[in-house]
């Protein structure tokens, strides 16, 4: 069993990457090939008991503690049990103890019983005292607000309008809005971003989707949060899901290139191809070097046999993918990478195909 790996305290040498070698020296002695055993000047100090989360009480020994780690464990449990949970261990700690959990789980226990605090690259807990959510809440919302600059320039067609307010009709430009401002981020809020977008590329969609829903929850003014969970719905095949993000984040910043893009995909997935070229020429005319949406109307003006304009498009999408850095265009407007590479390739065999059939 697990618990009884743990008493024998043998480790391989793959435990020990990233390790400072003299620590390996000072804690352990070797244990056959390429085996490390915790030295018993320390394994007399370590005790090891099987303990019931959900029982009301815990063990003695484990009252007063300077630190616990409770990583990945809650994750399992309802959002009730999760904070009854997290109390009782929060009552086990020292004062200035800490109280560790995984990276997907830390935003769920930021519930006003311990601070939230930053070690290094680690949030973690520590029982000292916190202000209440309300207050937290409250002098995030008093910090200077910059004016995020270009937008109240911005200027939209009546197409896009109309798709965006309801009763602007063609001809009929509604009033400018005032200039959007948003606030940036806790810098807490940033790291925990940081991790949901790591999870993401590697593959931990759930996970990261999680932990998007809490920053999200926390801060409704953080607009990557909400891309990167569009994008991630997506990818997912979770459309619906993924439209009702994007008309959530149009409804807040009729500018968001973003969303305009997911939208054509999803309007292109669900056959709707007129919807998906409205919405990826909006997305043109917010920026016309969206290689993306040159590309995805080209494709639509493909299928329906207008050569000459999407022969237009795949070229448009191709110079612009041949000036500068491939992974850099394949990551310009979704959190998530593209293969901007493997699209180049498809422009220019579309071009072939348009040269060959004159």
């Amino acid at each position: 069993s697990v618990v009884a790996g743990a008493r024998r305290g043998v480790y391989g040498k793959g435990s020990f990457r990233g390790m400072d070698p003299g620590m390996l020296q000072r804690y352990f002695d070797p244990s056959g090939p390429g085996e490390f055993r915790v030295r018993d000047s320390i394994r007399k100090l370590v005790s090891f008991e099987v303990v019931n989360l959900l029982e009301t009480c815990y063990p003695q020994g484990m009252q007063l503690s300077d630190v616990i780690f409770y990583r990945n464990v809650s994750i399992y449990f309802p959002q009730e049990v999760q904070r009854e949970i997290f109390v009782k261990l929060a009552g086990m700690l020292n004062q200035g103890g800490y109280l560790v959990v995984g990276a997907a789980e830390t935003l769920h226990h930021d519930i006003g019983v311990l601070s939230l605090v930053q070690r290094d690259a680690l949030f973690c807990y520590r029982n000292s005292p916190v202000p209440p959510l309300e207050e937290r809440r409250g002098a995030r919302r008093n910090e200077p607000v910059p004016v995020r600059p270009g937008v109240a320039a911005a200027a939209p067609p009546a197409s896009l309008s109309a798709g965006l307010r309801p009763g602007a009709g063609p001809g009929r430009r509604p009033p400018e809005p005032p200039p959007k401002v948003s606030a940036p981020p806790p810098r807490e809020l940033r790291a925990f971003f940081d991790t949901a977008l790591e999870l993401a590329c590697n593959g931990r969609t759930d996970q990261s989707l999680g932990m998007l829903d809490d920053i999200i929850r926390r801060d409704a003014s953080f607009a990557k949060a909400f891309t990167l969970k569009g994008s991630l719905l997506l990818s997912a095949g979770r459309f619906d899901e993924a439209k009702a993000v994007c008309d959530g984040i149009l409804s807040r910043d009729p500018l968001c290139l973003e969303s305009y893009l997911m939208l054509g995909v999803i309007a292109r997935h669900g056959g709707n191809q007129e919807a998906g070229l409205v919405r990826f020429r909006e997305a043109l005319y917010l920026d016309a070097s969206c290689w993306l949406a040159h590309f995805y109307t080209a494709e639509i003006l493909f299928a329906q046999g207008d050569a000459k304009r999407a022969r237009s498009g795949y070229g448009s999408a191709l110079r612009i993918l041949g000036n500068g850095s491939p992974r850099a265009h394949g990551q310009a407007y979704f959190p998530l990478s593209f293969n901007a590479e493997q699209f180049m390739a498809i422009c220019r065999h579309k071009l072939s195909l348009l040269k060959e059939n004159g």
